[in-house]
């Protein structure tokens, strides 16, 4: 018994063996192709880039409508600033951490909706697609222009290889936050309102807003999507267009278009694009959207801790015999 039991063991060694034997031969070949893959894949990568105004042969048109746009934001910003000077100052370099905890939570967060989970989901996805494209937009610029300030021949600053496909993705991303927020706010405003939202009647004005937002997100998916299908996948980079997926999934659903089609598509959804972002933003300097780039900066200017107060009037007798005034319009602001 003990050595059938012993022969039985080493049955099971010789077997236990045999199986990592077998595994080993499996895994081994595997991890070597794997590495030959990423290998191969980060040399291919290690190029990965993309032409600012692909297809684009006037883009000094787009400056041209920036410039128009930019003033009437700038005039608008004027007029706002002669109200926000009507106020009485107050230090602003006291109690610094209170008032980037309210720009981060009252502004920049959803602090104010922290009792409504959807609508503090819909201006969570609104807001961080709306500033995380932002930075995008600036980014590009920067990468395009800093090198002709500088003099220098790089066609590129930083925006290549790993940094330009995370770059791509966390655009694409985003976009596609963006939309799904969109639709939360046209199902919570148009489909299921709430009895709060019946108060405010600018109705046309939201639907604009709301509506040019997602025109403009989606027109930017679409318009990366023909850029790959007619540039990036055709010159065989499309394991960088996979870098972009709700892009790459335009440009597969159009696979089938001829190339100089997807150029006029290109062209024309593009200044569509454009044209679009540009009237979006002047749009928003004009309207109650505004809050969208001023909240933070109002969160980080209110007061946090004493709030308006009526400042003691003292010896009221005395100051009725001197005729000094009463009311309101001595509120104190310190």
């Amino acid at each position: 018994m003990k050595q059938g039991s012993m022969t039985g063991n080493g049955g099971e060694r010789r077997k236990g063996t045999r199986l990592r034997g077998s595994w080993g031969g499996v895994v081994v070949p595997v991890a070597i192709l794997a590495a030959i893959s990423a290998f191969e894949t980060a040399v291919h990568t290690r190029d990965a880039s993309r032409e600012v105004f692909f297809n684009i042969k006037t883009p000094w048109l787009m400056y041209f409508i920036f410039a128009i746009s930019m003033a009437v934001i700038f005039g608008a910003l004027l007029q706002r600033l002669r109200v926000w000077r009507l106020g009485k100052p107050h230090r602003v370099n006291q109690s610094l951490s209170a008032r980037i905890t309210n720009m981060l939570t009252l502004g920049a967060g959803t602090s104010r909706v922290k009792n409504d989970r959807y609508a503090g989901v819909m201006h969570g996805f609104i807001y961080s697609s709306f500033v995380v494209l932002t930075i995008v937009t600036i980014l590009l610029a920067l990468d395009d222009y800093l090198p002709i300030i500088f003099g220098s021949d790089r066609e590129h600053l930083f925006l290549t290889g790993g940094t330009y496909l995370v770059y791509s993705l966390v655009g694409d991303v985003f976009g596609v936050i963006g939309l799904i927020g969109i639709g939360m706010a046209v199902y919570r405003r148009y489909i299921s309102p709430p009895a709060k939202l019946n108060w405010d009647r600018r109705g046309t004005e939201d639907a604009i807003i709301v509506g040019l937002l997602g025109v403009v997100l989606f027109s930017g998916i679409v318009v990366e999507g023909l850029r790959l299908a007619a540039d990036e996948i055709p010159a065989g980079n499309e394991s960088w267009s996979r870098w972009s997926p709700a892009g790459y999934v335009v440009a597969k659903a159009v696979g089938g278009v001829s190339p100089d089609t997807l150029l006029d598509f290109h062209v024309g959804w593009w200044w569509f694009h454009v044209v679009g972002a540009f009237v979006l933003l002047t749009l928003m300097a004009l309207t109650k959207f505004r809050h969208i780039a001023l909240a933070p900066v109002n969160a980080f200017f209110k007061r946090p801790t004493t709030p308006l107060y009526l400042e003691p009037m003292g010896d009221i007798e005395k100051l009725i015999e001197e005729g000094a005034g009463l009311g309101a319009g001595r509120l104190c602001v310190d």
